[in-house]
Parts: C-alpha cells; structure tokens; sequence
C-alpha cells in the first residue's frame, strides 16, 4: 500500500534474485526480470497470476524500462545487450549490441527513456552512458 507502506501482495516471480520491475499500466501487467534471464508477466487484476514468459537474454536481465507512451518497453541485460520490444504482442523488436551498433562492451545495468520515447539513454559496467535514437 503506497499510502501505508503495508505489504498487501507477495509471491514468487523466479527462481533466483529479482532485479528489475516494470509496472505496465495500460496492459495492467507487472514485468519482472531476474537472473534467470527470463522476462516474466503478471496480472495485476488477478493477484499476479503469471501470463507470460520470455528467454530474453542470455544472463541477467538488470532493467525493464517502458517507453513514455507505452507501446514499447526496453530491457538491458549482463549479455550487453538492449533489447526494445513490442508492448502489446511481445514481440522483439531491436537488438542493440557492441557488434552490430557499437554498442556496450559490458553488462548493460540502467534504462532511461526521453524526449517521449524516441530516445533511450543506456549505462552499463564498461562506464559508458550511451544514448539510441529509436524508431
């Protein structure tokens, strides 16, 4: 409870440490991501009741980042990838990577959307901040 600090819901999202959570107010979804490197979805209106799961990376999933408007969501990963996906479907949508757009050499730790999501700021364990122009 925001208002009171209450614990009002607990469950088990994955097998290892959590450690990042997206709330996703227009699907009405909570995405979590976790060691496991498994993106996982759950319903808010159905006492978070699993709905989706995804592989999306190859190790750690640091962060979950929605866009401003919504209908994409970014995730960085220990693999030093971003990754953008679809909100709606899932779908994935752009892979940032060192060897395909001079991307991170390192973990990819934090996410941070601008200017209305068409900007992505990355920051990672190589002790980089990198910025992305999305479509």
């Amino acid at each position: 409870d925001a208002d009171t600090l209450d614990l009002v819901h607990q469950f088990k999202a994955h097998e290892n440490s959590v450690f990042s959570l997206c709330w996703m107010p227009q699907q009405g979804l909570l995405a979590s991501g976790g060691r496991d490197a498994f993106l996982r979805f759950w319903d808010s209106a159905n006492h978070f009741i699993p709905v989706h799961a995804i592989p999306a990376h190859r190790f750690t999933i640091n962060d979950i980042a929605l866009s401003p408007d919504g209908c994409v969501f970014a995730t960085a990963g220990r693999d030093k990838e971003v990754k953008i996906w679809d909100s709606e479907s899932f779908e994935l949508l752009k892979v940032i990577s060192h060897e395909k757009h001079d991307g991170h050499t390192h973990s990819v730790n934090r996410l941070l959307w601008m200017e209305e999501g068409r900007v992505l700021v990355s920051a990672g364990d190589d002790r980089a901040v990198m910025v992305w122009e999305v479509d």
